[in-house]
């Protein structure tokens, strides 16, 4: 699922399952905490660049691996599992966020739920003028529960980030970088790479002890905030939304329905 080569003291990280549009299954959750903890150690490496092959960027998370870990076993230890598994996810993409180089995510054709999250934790987003976004994960019955929530308030105005949690639409590359989502956007996908790759080298070119500094200074302000604002969101995610919601929104699209969500007290 992960590729990783390293040239010039740039870091190329690439989504590499274009068949399912890089969607996140157990393969990805598995691979790139390792892939970030290698990149962490490695002096070698002065930038990162994340870049997704194929058609598209990320289309989120894998639906299949979402069923077969989220759906089935109600006891305890499912529901214990469920929360494991969920922390794990949140880990690895504030691994990312806290890697002591700046990290380039260079975005095209789709980049949907999981995907948006992912992006949200690289210091800089540079897209195609075809990219198109969503935090999708409302449409589903579920939370946006790694880092999503927390991230993009501070990265988008206030109005527009709770816009798009709570309506999951589609927003376009137009608007990302109207909005400043996105530092600059790109005709063609050789268009983004050439971009991605010249700022990659500009930073790697630098005394890497400084910029690893001007790194943690920026992302430790907010970190463990992050963190504990994320935590809180795993019991609801797993006792309330996985458990009944998600079910019904995954039945309803299946049989082509608007989804029954059952009224009950929000605990």
């Amino acid at each position: 699922m992960i590729s990783c080569h390293i040239d010039k003291n740039i870091a190329t990280l690439q989504l590499s399952k274009p068949s399912v549009g890089n969607a996140l299954g157990a393969d990805f959750w598995k691979e790139f905490p390792l892939a970030i903890e290698q990149l962490q150690r490695d002096p070698e490496v002065h930038a990162v660049v994340i870049t997704g092959e194929g058609k598209h960027f990320c289309v989120g998370i894998d639906l299949k691996f979402a069923q077969q870990v989220f759906v089935g076993q109600t006891d305890e230890a499912g529901r214990r599992q469920r929360i494991q598994e969920i922390e794990a996810m949140q880990d690895a993409f504030q691994a990312l966020e806290k890697l002591d180089v700046p990290v380039i995510a260079a975005i095209h054709g789709a980049c949907i739920g999981a995907g948006v999250e992912l992006a949200s934790s690289a210091d800089i987003r540079l897209c195609t003028q075809d990219a198109v976004f969503s935090v999708k994960e409302i449409q589903l019955g579920i939370i946006p529960d790694l880092g999503g929530l927390q991230r993009l308030p501070r990265q988008l105005p206030q109005g527009v980030a709770r816009e798009l949690a709570f309506t999951g639409r589609n927003f376009s590359a137009k608007e990302a970088l109207q909005w400043h989502w996105v530092n600059n956007s790109f005709s063609s996908e050789e268009e983004l790479y050439q971009a991605a790759y010249s700022m990659a080298g500009q930073i790697a070119s630098y005394a890497p002890r400084a910029m690893q500094h001007i790194k943690r200074s920026l992302a430790d302000a907010t970190i463990n905030t992050d963190h504990s604002d994320m935590r809180a969101l795993i019991e609801p995610q797993v006792d309330e939304c996985i458990s009944v919601d998600m079910i019904e929104a995954m039945q309803a699209a299946q049989e082509k329905r608007p989804a029954k969500f059952p009224k009950r007290t929000i605990k």
